[in-house]
C-alpha cells in the first residue's frame, strides 16, 4: 500500500514539475502558457471563455476568436485599405461581382482576382484607373456565359443599364435570355 502511496506522489510532483517547466518558458519567451483544449472547446482570451474549437479560425492554433480577430486585425486592415479610392473601387466592383455569382447565377464562388479585375479594366479602359471617372463606379463586370463560374475567361465589362436589363433577363427568362440579351448588346455595340 505504501508503494502506491509514493508512486501517487511521484506522479503528481511529476506533474507538478512538468507544469511549473511550461509556465517557466512563457514567462521566459513572454508568451501566454498553452491552455488545453479541454471537450472541444477552447479558452478564447478575449472573450475570456470556452467556445468550441469550430469558432477558432483553422492552421495554427490561436486563442482568439474569429469573430474578435476580425474585429482586432482584419477590420481595421480592411478599413485602411478602403481609404485608398483605386483599391475601394476594385473591392466594390469584386464585390458585386461575387454577390450577382451567389445570389443570381447560384455559383458557389467566383474565380475573379482584385488583380485581374484590375487588369482588366487597365487593358478596355487605359486612363481609367489614373482619374477613376464617376462612370466607371456603375461598372460591372458580367459572365460571358452564367453556367460556368465568373473568371478571367468568363468576363464581360458592361454598363449599369445593361447589367440591370441582364440580371432580369436571367431571372425572367434563364439562361437563354440572358445569353440572347449580351449577343444582342454585342452585335449592337460592333
Amino acid at each position: 500500500m505504501s508503494g502506491a502511496t509514493s508512486g501517487l506522489a511521484t506522479t503528481c510532483d511529476t506533474a507538478e514539475k512538468v507544469n511549473s517547466n511550461v509556465v517557466n518558458k512563457a514567462i521566459k519567451s513572454r508568451r501566454l502558457p498553452i491552455v488545453p483544449d479541454v471537450d472541444n472547446r477552447r479558452f478564447c482570451r478575449v472573450c475570456q471563455d470556452m467556445l468550441p474549437v469550430e469558432l477558432f479560425p483553422a492552421g495554427t492554433r490561436r486563442y482568439v476568436c474569429r469573430r474578435h480577430l476580425w474585429e482586432r486585425v482584419q477590420l481595421p486592415s480592411k478599413m485602411r485599405m478602403l481609404t485608398d479610392p483605386r483599391k475601394k473601387l476594385l473591392w466594390q466592383i469584386w464585390k458585386r461581382c461575387w454577390v450577382d455569382a451567389k445570389i443570381i447565377f447560384g455559383q458557389p464562388r467566383i474565380s475573379l482576382l482584385q488583380k485581374d479585375i484590375e487588369r482588366s479594366l487597365a487593358k478596355k479602359l487605359p486612363d481609367a484607373l489614373e482619374e477613376l471617372p464617376a462612370e466607371l463606379n456603375s461598372l460591372s463586370l458580367m459572365p460571358a456565359d452564367p453556367s460556368i463560374k465568373l473568371s478571367c475567361k468568363n468576363m464581360v465589362l458592361v454598363p449599369p443599364t445593361l447589367r440591370k436589363t441582364l440580371l432580369k433577363a436571367r431571372r425572367d427568362g434563364g439562361q437563354a435570355l440572358y445569353l440572347e440579351t449580351l449577343a444582342s448588346w454585342r452585335d449592337a455595340a460592333k
